[in-house]
């Protein structure tokens, strides 16, 4: 039932309802209710925003800022077009165990390329479980932590020095079971503020440079992690996360291997949250035999996480025992290129993966015959990160609001247009607007769930792309944040540092624009962002170089939900086929 000024919002929160198509009938219904603005608001009504926001933007920034909220809204009135044609008549955080523990930590100095945010050495060795037995299997690995995930005692900043006094209390669910299998935590890693970027040039306490070209990008939001796993001399293992692509973005540009499981495989608990329906722990080593190892101790339901299914819903649950049965045959296996997965960005790219995906079929199951790997198409994936952009950041926008502290990623005026141009893009949507394009982008990343099932799954084990599009680009310069400071030109990266390698950003000043700034944290993650939405388990692998050997290329591989020991198996052969990339 509805009545005319809340009748919406019962629908599309309604969770005990069997019928699909009553749902989508009621959105068809009152699709016509929630109109999209055509017109960005006026600079005086942005700036009244902007406050209530707890921002207080620059005069001088306000049209830079109003062009993106118009690009936003634009984007927000196509999702909303995807829903009117469709047809919609067819239903289809841990304490430690009683144990406190003294931790200290310490700024890092020398911190190169930023990847520190702090320093520890908090040793497994200190803790039991019964969980796993003895040895432990992570005993001598030296473990980096985002800094978005908890760690008690520890501040968290989730990338932001607003964040600096932040100091959770307990361990975040990750944490307390790698320090419970042996491994040693050694530090807090960067991140990009509030973890909204693909770049590496909005994270505290400075950008992010990539180890294999210091004026190029590392990759975001787990910049930090993939670097210090790239340089290798002080990171065995890091436990990131993966919103829409965080993980395997930075991996595939450093040259590591990353890993996004199936949705609810890991537990989440005492992890900052962006949106939960987009929300997984993602896994970076240097090998895949480190992510196997470390799959095997995180997997399980915790009993806190609301995300996770429950074991009977998977033998992958059970997960302890299948590290060890990794062997890396390509035989037993069939592979699928997917044709939306390349978009010409970067012909050197394509052609290294390319290359790559034809030894992997030559090596395959449906290797040895004149044809080339099969083919497949799901047309839906060349547009799904408009509507899995509009999920993260209007249910993300919706959660953190009504959450209380410590759940989500905060409500806190952002130092950076990666962060704030969104916020002022969904306050500019009543809350009635804002769920009906959730409720269209919930839809719609389930149809694309099953394209792929469809599509690619019933007939082939994994399909292949390029985890991104293009090379990685320059760092931008610094920007100039809404607080009046110059964000990004600490810790040796200031303006002077950078010049000569940032051509075509910036203005005479040295600084980037709000638009510039933007431009270079998006544009990377078409192809890692549709399978946060649609929970299927991914993995990047490098697979080549550009650049004369300079830069390395990441190929993806994706497998049906909850087959992600087989997904490893495979990247483990891929691995094994075409070798890794060297360290720095």
């Amino acid at each position: 039932q509805y009545t005319p000024h809340c009748g919406f919002v019962c629908i599309l929160h309604t969770r005990t309802w069997n019928s699909h198509r009553v749902r989508r009938s009621a959105m068809r219904r009152f699709s016509q209710q929630f109109r999209i603005p055509t017109e960005a608001p006026s600079l005086e009504q942005l700036s009244a925003t902007a406050r209530a926001l707890g921002l207080e933007l620059p005069s001088n920034q306000l049209t830079d800022y109003r062009a993106l909220v118009r690009s936003f809204l634009a984007a927000f009135r196509q999702v909303d077009d995807m829903a009117s044609k469709e047809d919609y008549g067819t239903a289809i955080p841990r304490k430690m165990d009683g144990i406190r523990l003294i931790r200290k930590f310490w700024k890092p100095d020398p911190n190169p390329g930023n990847a520190w945010v702090t320093r520890c050495e908090i040793s497994g060795s200190l803790l039991s479980s019964s969980r796993l037995e003895s040895p432990s299997p992570l005993a001598g690995k030296r473990v980096a932590v985002k800094d978005c995930i908890s760690v008690a005692g520890l501040p968290m900043t989730c990338g932001s020095e607003l964040l600096l006094a932040n100091v959770p209390d307990s361990d975040a669910t990750v944490v307390s079971r790698v320090l419970q299998a042996g491994a040693t935590i050694v530090g807090k890693a960067t991140c990009e503020e509030f973890c909204f970027s693909g770049g590496s040039h909005t994270g505290y306490p400075g950008p992010v440079s990539n180890p294999h070209d210091p004026d190029r990008t590392a990759g975001g939001s787990s910049s930090g992690c993939a670097r210090l796993l790239a340089v290798g001399d002080e990171v065995d293992l890091a436990l990131a996360t993966d919103q829409g692509g965080s993980a395997r973005t930075p991996a595939a540009w450093c040259g590591v291997v990353g890993l996004k499981p199936s949705y609810g495989l890991v537990p989440y608990t005492g992890t900052a949250s962006m949106c939960r329906r987009l929300d997984h722990i993602g896994l970076m080593a240097r090998t895949v035999a480190e992510i196997g190892q470390l799959l095997a101790v995180l997997a399980g339901p915790d009993g806190l996480d609301g995300r996770q299914l429950t074991v009977d819903e998977s033998e992958l649950l059970k997960s302890s025992p299948k590290a060890s049965l990794l062997n890396g045959d390509l035989r037993k296996y069939r592979f699928a290129l997917l044709a939306e997965g390349f978009v010409g960005k970067d012909a050197e790219v394509d052609a290294a993966v390319r290359s790559a995906v034809d030894r992997i079929f030559q090596a395959s199951d449906g290797g040895g015959g004149d044809g080339g790997c099969p083919v497949v198409s799901v047309p839906r994936h060349r547009r799904a990160h408009r509507f899995v952009s509009c999920l993260s950041l209007l249910k993300g926008f919706e959660e953190r609001r009504a959450s209380t502290p410590g759940q989500h990623l905060p409500h806190l005026p952002s130092l950076w247009p990666t962060s704030s141009s969104g916020s002022l893009a969904a306050a500019t949507l009543n809350a009635d607007c804002r769920r009906h394009l959730v409720d269209i982008c919930v839809d719609l990343a389930d149809r694309l769930r099953r394209e792929y099932d469809c599509a690619a799954f019933k007939q082939f084990d994994f399909l292949l792309m390029p985890t991104l599009p293009y090379r990685p680009p320059v760092l931008p310069p610094p920007f100039k944040s809404v607080s009046g400071n110059t964000s990004g030109a600490t810790s040796g990266f200031d303006s002077g540092s950078v010049s000569g390698s940032t051509s075509g950003f910036g203005s005479a000043s040295g600084s980037a624009s709000v638009g510039e700034t933007f431009a270079a944290a998006f544009g990377m993650m078409g192809n890692t962002q549709p399978f946060c939405a649609t929970g299927h388990p991914a993995v990047s692998v490098n697979c080549g170089s550009v650049a004369n050997g300079a830069l390395p290329v990441g190929l993806m591989l994706v497998a049906r939900r909850w087959d992600d020991w087989r997904l490893l198996d495979a990247a483990l052969g891929v691995e094994r086929l075409l070798g890794r990339f060297a360290a720095p």
